[in-house]
């Protein structure tokens, strides 16, 4: 998931890099800097560049503040048209910025002259910041790493078992973004974050479940994670035919039923979706949904990205049938918000379990398992299981029980959490093992 953010990371990546060494330069193309250019482009800066950049610190890519006084307008612009033209062209400091980053983002000529234009402008009315102590306090163990990882000796062999269809005519033109298997059945199934789950039948995809015709709110975009974010079959499906899925609609679509301060922005809401199916063996979905909840995010960034049930709990036993939720922290640290996360209290940034089949939530909907290990304390989200994550992308159990969640750094850190009920795993006051300063 890290190579498919950094491969769309958005023009300034390539920018802020360069400075050093390649120092400033003359603005040769003219770049139209009012009131009116700056609001507009502030607002498809805001919907196109914030999954990866910000004006305070380095994320998924660098920080930006000044980035338009230090690059030419004209090369910035033309790197935003064809980034690869440049690259191809022998310019050095894409050469330079392609060395250190390994990969070539894609044509954002998409956006439209008049748009690139306004987020030039807007750009160019950042100025650059000054470090207080306690910035120059963080800045920081270059190499938090040194140590070179060795080599195993071990060979992969890659063999395609099915080519799914392009959902878009933009790169990437296809977004798959989970694999799993239907319990009871040996039917593959894979999900392109656009709105498409496929079933593969002998080696060819076969739509089982069009989100888009199933939602008319649905959207999948602006953001990375934007979109059809995950599904999981009850390990019942066979027989009780329950599908549970999450996806994203418009900020304000309907009541959240978890929000935060109206001070902070709302970008998007996140649904979970029980779905009854009326034949669970037949090859297309067909059958009714209803909505467990729905939650306001900050960014189309570190969403709902995992439903999943833990597949070594047995029948009868406490942990069967209860669905877990990987819930990321929406972009809120890198957009400055960090109050929503890290808290018993909090929900965002964290892993939730829940009872389906109950109706002791707040909204009626779904229940809370008595054993979760906030559920008696005053004030805590009821849902939660533990906490600290940035984004627990994939969660999976060992054979002996263990369960394990994927995390997805901000700069420097992939991590591999053994989770235990009601512990706290860091973010974003560290990444990994390593302290930051969110």
């Amino acid at each position: 998931m890290k190579k498919a953010f950094i491969a769309i990371l958005l023009f300034s990546i390539v920018l802020s890099s360069a400075f050093q060494s390649c120092g400033s330069g003359n603005n040769d193309k003219e770049v139209v800097v009012d009131s009116a250019s700056i609001v507009r482009g502030e607002a498809a800066f805001n919907q196109n560049c914030t999954t990866c950049h910000n004006f305070v610190q380095d994320g998924m890519g660098p920080q930006l503040a000044g980035v338009a006084s230090k690059v030419p307008v004209d090369w910035i612009n033309n790197f935003i048209h064809d980034p690869k033209k440049v690259i191809d062209a022998g310019d050095e400091r894409a050469k330079m910025l392609l060395d250190k980053y390994h990969t070539v983002m894609p044509s954002f000529a998409g956006l439209g002259e008049e748009k690139i234009q306004d987020i030039i402008a807007y750009l160019q009315s950042v100025k650059v910041g000054t470090l207080t102590d306690d910035d120059k306090d963080s800045v920081y163990v270059k190499d938090p790493i040194p140590e070179k990882i060795k080599m195993s000796g071990l060979a992969l062999n890659l063999e395609q078992v099915a080519q799914i269809p392009f959902s878009s005519e933009k790169m990437p033109r296809t977004r798959i973004l989970k694999t799993d298997i239907q319990p009871g059945s040996d039917n593959l199934f894979v999900l392109d974050l656009r709105g498409t789950l496929y079933m593969l039948k002998d080696g060819k995809p076969e739509v089982y479940m069009n989100m888009r015709s199933l939602k008319k709110d649905f959207i999948d975009e602006p953001g990375l994670a934007t979109g059809f974010g995950s599904f999981a079959f009850h390990p019942d499906f066979r027989k009780n035919g329950l599908l549970y899925t999450s996806h994203t609609e418009p900020k304000g679509t309907a009541k959240a039923d978890f929000s935060y301060n109206d001070s902070i922005p709302v970008q998007l809401q996140w649904v979970v979706t029980e779905w009854k199916t009326n034949t669970p063996a037949a090859p297309t979905f067909s059958g009714e949904g209803r909505e467990l909840f729905r939650m306001n995010f900050v960014t189309g960034i570190h969403g709902m990205q995992e439903l999943t049930f833990n597949t070594s709990a047995k029948p009868g036993s406490k942990d069967y049938g209860k669905l877990y939720i990987g819930l990321g922290d929406g972009g809120c640290v890198e957009n400055h918000f960090p109050s929503i996360v890290h808290a018993p209290s909090k929900a965002w940034g964290s892993i939730f379990r829940i009872d389906p089949a109950g109706k002791n939530s707040a909204n009626g909907k779904y229940g809370i398992p008595a054993d979760n290990p906030f559920v008696k304390d005053s004030g805590a989200v009821k849902e939660l299981y533990a906490y600290g994550f940035r984004n627990p992308h994939r969660i999976t159990w060992t054979r002996d029980g263990r369960m394990l969640a994927i995390n997805i750094g901000q700069a420097n850190i992939e991590a591999l959490y053994i989770v235990q009920p009601g512990r706290d795993y860091g973010w974003p006051i560290r990444e990994g093992n390593f302290m930051i300063r969110p």
